[in-house]
């Protein structure tokens, strides 16, 4: 998402909140066409279904946990001004124009703080994203 936000334009792609489905659809289905994971539907007490790898690798589990872990570290580095506008837009999934009322911030001010934000986690991140 990092690398393909510059291609993204309002317009002509859809809502921000679809593109990024997309992409993070994309990059799931060519990491499980690439390692043969396969899927089983399954039911959990409630009756709701939910699906499990049936070739789950205990490897791959702990990589997706360290990479969280990362992340979360990443975003603690993250000054507050930048933490609240990326906890705003990825975690409450609100607008970018939805935050700037709510923090009574210039729309700009909004999308400058949100850039440097996702640039540094791109770097504190490293390869793991």
């Amino acid at each position: 998402m990092i690398k393909s936000s510059l291609t993204y334009k309002a317009g002509g792609m859809g809502s921000f909140r679809a593109w990024l489905f997309m992409i993070a659809h994309s990059r799931c289905m060519d990491y499980f066409r690439k390692n043969n994971i396969k899927f089983e539907a399954l039911e959990n007490e409630d009756g709701e279904e939910f699906y499990c790898a049936t070739n789950s690798d205990v490897a791959h589990n702990l990589m997706i946990s360290k990479a969280y872990e990362r992340l979360q570290q990443c975003v603690g580095k993250l000054s507050i001004v930048q933490r609240e506008v990326y906890v705003l837009r990825q975690e409450s999934e609100l607008t970018i124009p939805q935050i700037s009322v709510i923090l009574d911030v210039p729309l700009e001010t909004i999308k400058t703080r949100l850039r440097y934000a996702l640039e540094r986690l791109r770097v504190c991140m490293g390869d793991a994203y």
